[in-house]
């Protein structure tokens, strides 16, 4: 049972720091959409820019949206896992 309260712990403790580095970079998260604004903005004729950028923004909502789809999932399990030590 020690080796399970130790595992859980040291797993809380990586989820953690991995939230903690998401966190970050999701408060960087807007400035990379003015970017992305701007090319498309200063070059609006260029359809390479202009496509370019809007794939982008589809990736960069794709990733926040799968983001918060782990971060739901794993809530429970990692929940479960402080609760038993």
């Amino acid at each position: 049972m020690e080796g399970l309260n130790l595992r859980s712990v040291k797993a809380a403790k990586k989820t953690t720091g991995m939230r903690r580095e998401v966190s970050l970079a999701l408060e960087e998260l807007d400035q990379n959409f003015e970017d992305v604004e701007a090319y498309a903005v200063i070059f609006p004729s260029n359809e390479n820019i202009v496509r370019a950028s809007l794939n982008l923004l589809v990736a960069m909502f794709k990733a926040i949206e799968n983001l918060i789809g782990y971060f739901i999932k794993n809530k429970g399990e990692i929940l479960s896992l402080v609760v038993i030590c």
